[in-house]
């Protein structure tokens, strides 16, 4: 069983998972992509300096099919 404080709701993520809440601040952490092998490593929060790693589909970066403008 997780206390409330470690869980985080489905809502705050973004849709194509880009950003992310920081579990430590609750701030808004930013992704950070390894290009060369095209996966998502983590995000990190640019306010408290906190990373956490992607795990599993986490790590899948979704291309961009169609664009609207």
């Amino acid at each position: 069983m997780t206390s409330p404080e470690t869980q985080i709701p489905v809502s705050s993520l973004s849709s194509d998972l880009s950003t992310n809440v920081c579990p430590k601040c609750k701030e808004t952490s930013e992704e950070v992509l390894n290009i060369e092998t095209q996966k998502r490593v983590g995000w990190y929060c640019l306010k408290c300096y906190y990373f956490e790693e992607a795990i599993l589909r986490e790590t899948v970066i979704y291309k961009v099919t169609k664009v609207h403008i």
